[in-house]
């Protein structure tokens, strides 16, 4: 044991040596102390090389420099700052002020009152930052927590990464406690489940199992395999659910899908809305492309477009237009568009005008003001208040006329009524064909009786 120089210093270690300072100690067997003062080089095969008042009480702890810093564990490291703490077994700091590695072959960069608490953990920077399961890792930033084992916080404030193998790369208040969960940026989101993913945006929360949201602002998937790319306050919440965008839009079944637009609800399995305001498909399959207040019940039903139009019926279509309906008994029914138009019969179809209605089996009204097309295999083109409720009857347009049993015609005019089996008014004015298979050209209150 020997001393160079210095003052007041102290050797009782065996084969110790210090080379300079004062009122350094080296007390451990072949320890060594360089120079500073007041410190201690107490553990076996110790070494401090300067500062003041650091301590190296580990077996093969080694201590570079700096002041107040604790190197208490074997094999432990302090490089340098103030009040560092290195005290089990192949734990680091390398500088810092306050920083705290505890945990066998732990790791502290810098920064102050870091703390590396798990085995193979480490902070690499930062203010009160805590690396506290195993191999989990803290870059930088302020106030963050990796409790999970494998958990990573890049940066950011206020960030905690609690699940196995979750990530936070920044932000603020975000948490990542699900299992291999991610969090990119933001803040106060949350990413919940296992593998779920929040790519930035605030108050944005991935709460089941493979759930995504990129961004937004108070965004919610909660389905199984879920996403939402952005917008403000959208759910998705059936499993493989997808909402595009908007506001306040809903995906709620499994595999729905809202793209995009303003309080829209896809409650149906499978079910799709494009865009809009207000709009529902709610049947299995159905469609809602878009306009406002429209729904789409019925299953694989389709709406088009306009405003409060309702698919109800299986297969059927709204195009568009104003508050009109395929109703629930209209298999395959039709509705172009319009205002105020109803196709109620099986394959039936209206296509524009207003108030119409085709309520019989492939009965078609193609355009016109309150007509009906009630008989089978009805037709009407068009005109004003004309009824076709004869099977296979026709009105091609006109006011008030009747077409009222089967294959019985009306071309046009006005009040004319073909009343028997194949009876046919071309046109005029109060004209009535009552007899079979007979015919009125036109003119004026011409009548054919029954024969």
């Amino acid at each position: 044991s020997g001393i160079l120089a210095g003052s007041q210093n102290n050797v009782s270690g065996k084969c110790s040596s210090l080379a300079g300072g004062a009122l350094n100690s080296v007390q451990g067997a072949l320890s060594f102390i360089g120079s500073g003062n007041l410190n201690t080089a107490s553990g076996i095969n110790s070494f401090i090389g300067g500062g003041a008042s650091n301590i190296a009480s580990g077996t093969y702890s080694t201590l570079s420099g700096g002041r107040s810093n604790n190197a208490s564990s074997g094999d432990s490291f302090i490089g340098g700052g103030r009040n560092n703490t290195a005290n089990n077994s192949y734990a680091t700091v390398s500088g810092g002020y306050g920083n705290l590695s505890c945990d066998a072959f732990t790791f502290v960069g810098g920064g102050q009152y870091n703390g590396a608490k798990a085995a193979y953990a480490a902070v690499a920077g930062g203010y009160t930052t805590t690396a506290s399961g195993t191999y989990s890792f803290v870059g930088s930033g302020s106030v963050n927590t990796a409790s999970g084992n494998c958990s990573t916080i890049a940066g950011g404030k206020s960030n905690c990464a609690s699940g196995v193998a979750s990530a936070i790369a920044g932000g603020f208040t975000n948490t990542a406690s699900g299992a291999c969960s991610f969090v990119g940026g933001g803040s106060s989101n949350t990413s919940s489940s296992y593998w779920t993913t929040v790519s930035g945006g605030r108050l944005i929360s991935a709460t089941n199992s493979y759930a995504t949201v990129s961004g937004g602002y108070g965004n919610t998937a909660s389905g199984a395999c879920s996403f939402i790319g952005a917008g403000y306050y959208n759910t998705a919440s059936g499993g493989f659910s997808v909402t595009g965008g908007g506001q306040g839009n809903t995906a709620s079944a499994a595999n729905a899908t809202v793209s995009g637009g303003r309080s829209n609800t896809a409650s149906g399995t499978r079910s799709t809305i494009g865009g809009g305001y207000t709009n529902t498909a709610s049947g299995y399959g159905t469609v809602t492309s878009g306009g406002s207040g429209n729904n789409s019940g019925g299953t694989y039903s389709t709406v088009g477009g306009g405003a409060n139009n309702d698919a109800v019926a299986s297969y059927s279509t709204v195009s568009g237009g104003y508050n009109n309906c395929a109703t629930a008994t209209g298999y395959m029914a039709t509705v172009g568009g319009g205002c105020v138009n109803n196709a109620s019969g099986n394959n039936s179809g209206t296509f524009s005008g207003r108030y119409n209605n085709a309520t019989a089996t492939l009965s078609i009204i193609a355009g016109g003001n309150q007509n009906t097309a009630s008989g089978g295999c009805s037709v009407v083109v068009g005109g004003e208040f004309n009824t076709a409720s004869g099977g296979w009857s026709f009105i091609g347009s006109g006011y008030n006329n009747s077409a009222s049993n089967s294959y019985a015609v009306v071309g046009g005019g006005w009040r004319n009524q073909a009343l028997a089996y194949a009876s046919t008014v071309s046109g005029g004015y109060c004209n009535r064909s009552g007899g079979l298979v007979a015919s009125v050209g036109g003119g004026v209150c011409n009548i054919i009786c029954s024969s």
